[in-house]
Order: C-alpha cells, then structure tokens, then sequence
C-alpha cells in the first residue's frame, strides 16, 4: 500500500530502506488500527518500533512542524511518554520505541481510570504549556467543506445542512468568552495509554490551544462513557465555572459526532482505501442520525440558547 505527501509515494518497505535506523535489519511488519495515518509495528529479536506514516490528507488538518514542537513540550512535562527516535518533518514521518508495557484502555468500568485520565486532562489544560498554534472545535469541519468545495464535489444535502447549522453555531459563540488553553484536540481511547503507574497521551497531531470543553467532549463521546461515568470525570475534573462547561458539552458532543460523520464522509468521496467503501458509507450515515438526533433535542436548543443571550 502507499500513500501521497506532497506527491511522493512511500511504503513501509522504502521506510526501512532508506533510514538508517532501520535497514540491512530482517522485520516481522504487523499493521496497526489506526484511523487517520498508517501506523505499523517493526520487530525483530531485539528491537520494536511503530513507524507513523500519514495519510495523504493529514497536511490538511495538521502541522507536522506544530505537532512535533507540542509533542516535545508534553514529554518534557511528562504528558508525552516517548519522542520519536526518527523524524522526517516534511513528510511527517515519525519512528517511536514501542513501549511494551502501554496498553490503550478498551474498557472504562474502572473508577480510577477514569480519575486517573481526568486528572491528567485537567493537569495539561492548567499547565501553560507553550503551545504556539491556536485552534478550534470548529476548524476539522472548516477544511473538509473548503476541500471539498474546492474540488467541486457534490455534498450530501444533510450534511451540507449540518455545514450550515454548526458554522452559524460557530458565529453565534465568537461573543462568549473563551479561554484557549493547552489541548489534545483527539482524546479518542488510542491515544491514551495506561502504564503501570500511570496514564499518558499520545499522538499529538492535533494539538494546539483551544477551549478545554472540546477535550472533555470528545473524550466523553469517543470512550462512550455512561452517564454515571461522565458525572465522576466532571466531578474529578473540577471545571471552573466560568467555562459554561455543562451547556457546552451538549453543543460540542453534537459536534465531535459530526466530525466523525464528516471524517467518513470525507474518505469515502474520496476513496480512501485504508477502509471498505460500505464501512465509511455506514459510519458516516450513522454519525449523521446520531448528530441530528442530538442537535434536534430541545437541550441542544435551551443550551445553545444560553450561551448566547
């Protein structure tokens, strides 16, 4: 398989061909899930790495050179556990050590984790870390509708509704007051990882300084929490008041789903053979229900409501 960055085709193969890190050396090469870039684990008897190769849309939703410059400032305040062993930064290509004993959670039936994750959250949204790139819930749906008004596709009219719906939702909340902080920007269970003694993030592709509701959303509606579960979070978070957090979790939880829908939307127009055509037709359609059932309810309309009177 290989994929385009800026029109060079690349495999695993010629990764390992032309790194020194990694050639003239026999592999067992597993592919690994992965949602946005290919990611694969290189092992042999001594040595274990996951090269990040990404896909040929990431340069249109992230910086390479801001993702590496956050992700070096999170290892450094130990938000991050590993830092690449090898980057090509042009064509955002990183090589970390595979770290053996990281496991990504799959359940979330343990009080303390979820303690254990929304202190971390809280810990990165205080720390003024020197994040560089502002950012904003709003800005995934941004570029996939300018990408694909630019190459003139034809866009599904429920979705084209929704475009329209979220970025009048986004005009009418520039008045609120926000305050942008360090953010993940893709808490989604993959890139959290639990260690004996602790949990961590990874994948930084997406961070930058934005508001921190985003971030507890997102988590909440991608580890599908219970309600009982999102209550212990919040109460373990602590949030300030001033961030108007419960009206803007009904708002942004509608929104990380269609993100979702736009994301397999978006793969899907364009034929992204990472997944079976009918696998990002059904994402997508059902992301789509599942949003406008949300922004349908009448405490999307009172929150949204109250935010701006």
């Amino acid at each position: 398989m290989f994929f385009l960055i800026a029109s060079i085709a690349f495999t695993v193969d010629t990764i390992i061909s032309d790194t020194d890190l990694l050639k003239g050396k026999a592999w067992k090469i597993q592919k690994l899930e992965s949602y946005s870039n290919a990611n694969y684990l290189l092992e042999n008897e001594e040595e274990k790495y996951v090269v990040r190769i990404p896909h040929q849309d990431s340069c249109c939703f992230a910086n390479f050179q801001n993702e590496l410059h956050n992700a070096k400032l999170a290892h450094e305040l130990h938000f991050n556990p590993i830092m690449p062993v090898f980057i090509n930064e042009a064509k955002g290509i990183f090589i970390t050590l595979f770290l053996n004993d990281a496991k990504s959670p799959k359940d979330f039936s343990d009080p303390q984790l979820i303690k254990q994750i929304a202190d971390l959250i809280k810990k990165l949204h205080t720390s003024n870390i020197g994040f560089r790139n502002p950012t904003s819930p709003f800005l995934r749906a941004r570029v996939i509708y300018q990408k694909l008004q630019e190459d003139h596709h034809l866009i599904d009219p429920q979705i084209g509704l929704l475009f329209s719906t979220f970025f009048a939702i986004q005009a009418a909340l520039v008045p609120l007051s926000t305050n942008r902080v360090p953010c993940h920007n893709d808490l989604t269970p993959g890139n959290i990882l639990k260690m004996p003694d602790k949990v961590q993030l990874i994948d930084w592709e997406m961070s930058g300084l934005s508001d921190c509701v985003w971030d507890i959303a997102s988590f909440i509606v991608f580890a599908n929490l219970t309600k009982e579960q999102e209550d212990l979070f919040l109460q373990e978070y602590h949030p300030d008041p001033e961030d108007r957090v419960q009206e803007k979790l009904i708002i942004y939880k509608a929104l990380v789903h269609f993100n979702s829908c736009i994301w397999a939307y978006y793969k899907y127009m364009y034929k992204d053979y990472l997944f079976p055509k009918e696998e990002l037709k059904s994402i997508y359609q059902n992301q789509l229900d599942v949003c406008q059932k949300l922004i349908s309810e009448s405490k999307f309309i009172d929150s949204l409501r109250n935010l701006t009177k």
